[in-house]
């Protein structure tokens, strides 16, 4: 496959923060139904790839194409979202007075408006509870949100995604705070959303990494170091310096 069969296509991205660049010529591309982990020191622009595909940040240069013709660079967020981009951080985002169903239910409205949502209501019942099992909530469903775990609100925060049926999901750091057992369920998820959707996760837990990754891209210093599996970057002397400290750093403001 080639970069123009992708489903996101990065290239030549360049961000800078007060005369610091955060992100440095970026150039790469996700295939559709890609399960696609980003790792790389503190400041390696990680988040900051995730604020401009999302459109929480501008870029200096360089351009984005999603989904083969959409063209990013000036769209909105809203925009976004209703081409099919959804973007998780690493606290979960939740309405803590509402339900589990109640979340999603409000979650489902942010792509086709809250007045076809109550026209539909019925539909949209069976939607929202699909996306509740998806994650393993249907049990939680009438629970109000407050009362749920960490990793439980997590997921629910990705099922409030999964009901606005994204062709793209980025997640930021999200087995973060989650104890063993709800990164093990994190990680089944992502590898049973893979293919059905893209995903693009951020992460610090290389034990996760490892046992969960398909494809791994290291950033450092706003570039893409290199990719490929989990093993072959493992070997590579140039991730094995940066990861040790030979590879001399400046931190910035994006993670």
């Amino acid at each position: 496959m080639q970069a123009h069969d992708a489903i996101l296509d990065v290239q030549e991205l360049t961000v800078s923060f007060d005369g610091f660049t955060v992100l440095n010529k970026l150039s790469l591309y996700v295939m559709p139904g890609e399960l696609r982990f980003l790792i790389g020191p503190n400041g390696a622009g990680k988040t900051t790839l995730m604020d401009v595909v999302s459109g929480k940040v501008r870029a200096d240069a360089g351009s984005i194409t999603f989904d083969g013709s959409h063209a990013l660079n000036r769209a909105a967020e809203d925009e976004r979202v209703r081409m099919g981009i959804g973007r998780k951080f690493q606290t979960p985002s939740v309405f803590s007075s509402l339900t589990c169903f109640e979340n999603v239910e409000v979650a489902a409205g942010y792509r086709k408006g809250l007045a076809r949502l109550m026209l539909g209501r019925a539909t949209d019942v069976e939607r929202v509870m699909w996306a509740l099992e998806r994650v393993g909530l249907t049990a939680r469903a009438h629970m109000v949100s407050s009362d749920l775990s960490h990793g439980e609100r997590q997921w629910l925060e990705i099922a409030m995604l999964l009901v606005q049926d994204p062709k793209l999901l980025l997640l930021d750091e999200p087995v973060a705070g989650m104890t063993r057992e709800e990164r093990e369920r994190t990680g089944e998820l992502f590898q049973a959303l893979e293919g059905s959707h893209s995903l693009i996760v951020t992460e610090h837990d290389m034990d996760f990494v490892r046992q969960f990754s398909r494809v791994v891209t290291v950033l450092h210093m706003g570039s893409v170091l290199c990719e490929g599996r989990i093993e072959e970057i493992q070997r590579d002397e140039r991730v094995q310096a940066v990861y040790l400290g030979h590879a001399r750093e400046t931190a910035g403001p994006g993670a």
